[in-house]
């Protein structure tokens, strides 16, 4: 009499296992396309990326983009646990994207518009990403790829507005506190001294610096939507408030002590306290009403932690595309036109009349202008005054 015996039991392998390698693979080549049509695309917009970096370590205003790059990598670095679970999946409807983007970036280093030029170049490296993982891991690195906006040097635009709200915004408050204030432009007068609300007292840098933490700040502790809206448009209005009322504390210690010690508290530590303060508070805000945000706060994305169902060929078409999207249009339109310059003209100065004289240009100061197919600078001496002359030729 025979008898039954149960099959052996053999254990199961774990699903994450088993796609693993595959998704490791997938990776592999959506990092080579990624670095691909990163790399290429740099190389041809590298004037304007060198310009940005350029303006990050001269104008103070814009001195805070230099810390945008290393949070950049910083955000993708927080996501690669979540990564690791998610295939990356090719888009093809993103190469309409890219090369939508670089047909702007085209645009823009035609007609020397750097900063159309720097804001295509962060729209083509998103595109590319979108095209080659696909929107469902775009999603996870959404952020910190908007983000790179903010190295772009843009906002000059906004002096004129913000001085005329400082000016504006301080003398109805002196008006508040009795002190005699009268507003003229953007002049500010009291009986012992007037103010001029200048471009460096319209409070640019401090807006700028208070966005780029605000936003960094929403993303890592607030997780609701409404709430990031909420911080973000606080971080917008808190420097513009706070500055207005930095300058009518200015005014309100010359009226009260005396105008040469408010410029001095102003231009030495006022600016410097101000900056501190404003930072800590948005810090403080942020650590008091919000919760610090998880890497992998939504997990792994179930739909998309399968093997990649597009092959390698597939992969390899699509990564080719938008390498050619990226930097065909460039490349064509770094071609010389039939009626360009072959031969750079001679620029010669401006006769002078007595008692100027030519002289050799003071400083390395010059305008931005990108490629002329000509320069001239030269200096004028004369009357005790000074005068620097700079001519680009297109």
């Amino acid at each position: 009499m025979s008898t039954l015996s149960a099959p052996p039991v053999v254990d199961s392998p774990q699903p994450g296992l088993a796609a693993w390698p595959a998704t490791r693979l997938a990776w592999a080549w959506a990092a080579l396309g990624l670095a691909l049509a990163s790399a290429t695309a740099a190389l041809l917009h590298w004037d304007a990326i060198a310009a940005a970096a350029a303006i990050w370590t001269h104008s103070p205003t814009y001195s805070y983009g230099m810390l945008v790059p290393p949070v950049v990598a910083f955000l993708l670095w927080r996501q690669r646990a979540a990564l690791r679970q998610t295939a990356p999946r090719p888009w093809p409807w993103g190469l309409v994207l890219v090369g939508g983007a670089a047909l702007v970036a085209t645009v823009g280093r035609v007609v020397s518009a750097l900063v159309i030029e720097q804001l295509a170049f962060v729209a083509i490296l998103q595109a590319a990403t979108l095209t080659i993982v696909g929107p469902r891991v775009f999603r996870r690195l959404a952020f910190p790829l908007f983000y790179a906006y903010l190295a772009v040097p843009v906002g000059d635009g906004l002096i004129a507005p913000l001085q005329e709200f400082t000016a504006r915004f301080a003398v109805g408050l002196l008006d508040l506190l009795g002190v005699p204030a009268r507003l003229d432009g953007l002049l500010i007068h009291i009986p012992s001294a007037t103010f001029h609300v200048a471009e460096a007292c319209a409070g640019l840098r401090f807006l700028l610096a208070s966005v780029a933490l605000g936003q960094l700040l929403a993303y890592l502790f607030f997780r609701s939507w409404w709430q990031r809206l909420l911080f973000a448009a606080l971080s917008i209005a808190l420097p513009i408030v706070g500055n207005a009322l930095r300058a009518a504390g200015v005014v309100l210690i010359a009226h009260l002590a005396d105008a040469r010690f408010a410029v001095g508290v102003d231009h030495l530590t006022y600016g410097y306290v101000f900056t501190g303060v404003l930072l800590a508070c948005l810090v403080g805000l942020a650590a008091m009403f919000g919760s610090p945000r998880p890497a992998a706060a939504d997990g792994p994305d179930q739909a998309s932690s399968l093997i990649a169902e597009s092959g390698p060929r597939r992969r390899i078409v699509i990564v080719a595309s938008a390498v050619l999207l990226a930097t065909a249009l460039p490349a064509l339109a770094a071609r010389p036109a039939a009626d360009r310059c072959r031969v750079a003209p001679i620029l010669s100065p401006p006769e002078t009349v007595a008692p100027w004289a030519p002289v050799s240009p003071a400083g390395d100061w010059r305008p931005v202008a990108a490629h002329p197919d000509a320069e001239l600078r030269q200096g004028y001496r004369g009357d005790r005054r000074a005068v620097d002359l700079y001519i680009g030729y297109y």
